[in-house]
Formats: C-alpha cells, sequence, structure tokens
C-alpha cells in the first residue's frame, strides 16, 4: 500500500524515538498529554480484568459452563458491533470528543461496577450494554490527544499510546488474577467476590479525575524534522 502521510508531514526515522522508551517522551511535549496518557493507561490497566478473569469469575460465581461463557462473549462482541456503528459517530458529533471521554469513562466505571455487584449470571449479563458505552472513550481521547501533537508526529503518538497499551498488558494480569485469587481464597471473609471489578471501576474514577484535569493545547504546527 503506498504511503497515505504527505511528505510535509512526514517525519526522519531516529533510533532515539523509535522505541518504546522514547516514544513516552512526546508526552512531555504539549500541555495536557500526560494526563490524558495517564487516561488511556489507567482504561487499557483496568479493561484486563476482563482478559484476565472474565471465564474464572462466571465460572466460579455464577457456575456458567464453556458455552455459556462463550454466549456472554457473543454478546460483547454484538454490543460492541452496535455501539461502534449506531453510537460512537453520532455520539461524538453531538457532544464533542470531551464529552464522549467523560462519558465513556462513567459508563465504564458503571458497567464494572454493574460486573462485581450482580448476584445472578443474567444481571451480570444485562450490564454489557450499559459496559459497551465505554467505547465512547477512545475517539475522544484520541481527538484531544491528536491536536496536541504536530501532524508530522501523528504517528509517533500512536507509537507511544501503543507502548502504554503494552505496559498495561503486562501489568493488568499480574494485579487482577492476584486480586481475584486471594478474593476466593485468603480474603473470601472479608472481601466481596466482586473486587476485581471493583478495581477496574475505581481506576476508571481516577482516570475521570485525570480526565477533568487535562486541557490539551489548540493544534500546534508541523515541527521541523
Amino acid at each position: 500500500m503506498p504511503e497515505s502521510l504527505t511528505l510535509e508531514n512526514r517525519s526522519p526515522f531516529s533510533f532515539k524515538v523509535a522505541n518504546p522508551v522514547g516514544s513516552l517522551d512526546l508526552y512531555r511535549s504539549a500541555k495536557g498529554l500526560i494526563s490524558l496518557a495517564g487516561v488511556i493507561f489507567l482504561y487499557d490497566l483496568a479493561h484486563q480484568v476482563l482478559q484476565s478473569t472474565w471465564a474464572l469469575y462466571g465460572a466460579y460465581r455464577y457456575h456458567w459452563t464453556p458455552r455459556m461463557i462463550g454466549i456472554s462473549l457473543a454478546v460483547v462482541g454484538v454490543m460492541s458491533v452496535i455501539v461502534q456503528m449506531f453510537v460512537v459517530g453520532r455520539f461524538v458529533a453531538r457532544f464533542g470528543e470531551r464529552g464522549a471521554l467523560y462519558s465513556g469513562l462513567v459508563f465504564g466505571a458503571i458497567g464494572f461496577t454493574i460486573y462485581g455487584l450482580a448476584p445472578m449470571g443474567w444481571m451480570f449479563i444485562a450490564g454489557i450494554p450499559v459496559f459497551s458505552l465505554m467505547s465512547l472513550l477512545t475517539p475522544g481521547v484520541q481527538g484531544l490527544m491528536s491536536r496536541g501533537v504536530p501532524a508530522n508526529q501523528q504517528g509517533r503518538l500512536q507509537g507511544a499510546n501503543g507502548s502504554l497499551m503494552a505496559i498495561a498488558s503486562v501489568f493488568g494480569p499480574l494485579l487482577f488474577t492476584q486480586v481475584f485469587a486471594h478474593t476466593i481464597t485468603t480474603w473470601s471473609a472479608l472481601a466481596p467476590v466482586g473486587l476485581p471489578f471493583y478495581v477496574a471501576a475505581a481506576l476508571m474514577g481516577l482516570a475521570l479525575l485525570l480526565a477533568a484535569s487535562a486541557r490539551p493545547s489548540p493544534e500546534p504546527a508541523v515541527q521541523a524534522g
């Protein structure tokens, strides 16, 4: 495929930034980017609770069979498609990127809380449509971040965001599997069984505070290579 980025918006290759650590340095280049980067990291970290404990949690708390776990994940997929196709674009157009960011964080926190509270499997599944609206977060935060970075640094921004996702994918499974394991063993007398999802909801709440503090600068001019 031909390169779609125009010549004037391309940056020269540099080993200094062509690595996860170097790419993260970009966040210091514009006002508000560090806070928004924190939002992305906390979102990605919280999201790891799903990959790490969904099947284990369903089998333990609701006695789901592999078939039922598969059905629940299919519902997640269907709702994700519906939200992406019919909700996200219209919502961002009406309420803007910041409105989408805040709403995605709030719906995510509510969805995680429903997952933790639900005493029955059907109630857990009923929370999926609410949780699916967390998809509003991504276009909101990415749009705000993109406006704070020059046109020839957009690829670097996506690389930095990918680095945060990779870091979250390393620490998230360690965090949530350990919380779940302790919740049903050594902490079982004190901790609610839905604790992993409550932790994820708390991370979303912290991300909301960071989002509220972030005031990105207007889109800057293209930087010289």
